[in-house]
């Protein structure tokens, strides 16, 4: 069956995309209320992507603890790293990350695939396959809080390319739009992202 996706759109709304997902109702909504905000701006101007790639084959240790798409729990963002030696390390383990980063999969960004690098995921290689936020005028923990909403995930699916293997790139990641509160609300709402980690993690402990 060929389902065929119809989007209604004045000429005013048309940017450089044609397709028709890019302009699903959802999606343009979704934008449309942000930018109503005075306090919305785009990622890049919060949030940087400078990261230097790393080469386990030059680690000094013999292994390395490596985080893959598919280690990260797309509920909560938790991980279950991988414990592997330096010599058997995928060649898509090249990204470095440093605490308070985000890591965001570039890949079927619908599945919302995101995971928080607290202070026990010091020092790990990440995939490819992630975009590494590095917040800089922005709350760490309150970007990570959004960027689990549908706020973010209709901007980063409205912005995916190919229909096999959908992907966004790195550069579209950084043009979302994000809101960015008072800094006593983004601490607020970041508070409220730690404590639910740690009481997950007191709740497995426990368990």
């Amino acid at each position: 069956v060929l389902i065929m996706i119809q989007s209604t759109v004045k000429f005013s709304q048309v940017e450089e995309r044609f397709d028709a997902e890019y302009y699903k109702p959802e999606f343009v909504e979704t934008e449309r209320l942000l930018e109503k905000l005075s306090f919305t701006t785009q990622l890049k101007e919060v949030a940087s992507k400078e990261r230097a790639r790393r080469n386990p084959e030059n680690e000094e240790a013999e292994s390395i603890r490596y985080l893959d798409i598919a280690n990260v729990d797309l509920t909560t963002g938790e991980v279950a790293l991988q414990t592997m030696s330096k010599h058997l390390a995928p060649s898509r383990a090249r990204r470095g990350v440093e605490i308070g980063d985000i890591a965001i999969s570039t890949v079927r960004p619908i599945r919302n695939a995101i995971a928080f690098i607290s202070t026990d995921l010091r020092d790990i290689v990440c995939s490819t396959g992630f975009a590494i936020i590095t917040p800089k005028k922005i709350d760490s923990s309150y970007l990570f809080a959004f960027l689990k909403t549908n706020y973010a995930i209709n901007q980063l699916v409205r912005r995916t390319s190919a229909a096999m293997y959908p992907a966004v790139s790195e550069d579209e990641i950084f043009n979302i739009k994000v809101p960015v509160p008072a800094e006593s609300i983004q601490k607020k709402i970041g508070g409220l992202v730690k404590i639910s980690f740690q009481k997950n993690a007191l709740a497995k402990e426990k368990y």
